[in-house]
């Protein structure tokens, strides 16, 4: 009586062990996979940069020069000058108006876009890219991470980056 009770145990383990093992191999197979698709995309990104259309958004646009005033060494205006000119440009382009957006309006975009930054960050994070050090990616990974965030601002925010 306790050799088949025994004998029925070992071979609930070995149903239960087998289902796991079968569960870890679709996981490999499923990661494999996501791997597969995500190289073949950065593959398609790289050799197709300008899929969508040219890119020509000035190094640093006007709007962000104004009151700007070089001092010693930094002779660019801030990030956040040049971000609020990038909005204020996608804004008027969006709505076909010459009018400038409005301040709190701007700012919300702002943090929106910094909301973004940060997805496509853990995203960097996901796919195991160790380095999320910007200046120590590679070129082909500079440019996949940033169409990602174009990608995810335009799904988020209708801002279509890629036009500008």
């Amino acid at each position: 009586m306790n050799s088949q009770l025994d004998i029925n145990m070992l071979n609930t383990i070995r149903i239960v062990i087998c289902e796991e093992l079968a569960d870890i191999r679709i996981s490999v197979a499923r990661i494999d996979e996501n791997v597969a698709n995500q190289q073949q995309r950065m593959a398609y990104l790289v050799s197709h940069p300008d899929d969508r259309d040219v890119r020509h958004i000035p190094a640093t646009m006007n709007e962000a020069r104004m009151g700007f005033i070089p001092q010693g060494t930094n002779k660019t205006p801030s990030a956040t000058a040049r971000i609020n000119a990038l909005i204020n440009y996608l804004w008027k382009k969006q709505k076909g108006t010459d009018v400038n957006i409005s301040a709190l309006e701007q700012k919300l975009i702002r943090l929106q876009f910094h909301m973004y930054t940060r997805q496509c960050w853990c995203i960097m994070k996901d796919d195991g890219v160790v380095k999320v050090n910007w200046g120590k990616l590679n070129s082909q990974k500079k440019l996949y991470y940033s169409l990602r965030l174009e990608e995810l601002i335009f799904n988020n925010y209708n801002f279509p980056l890629y036009e500008c």
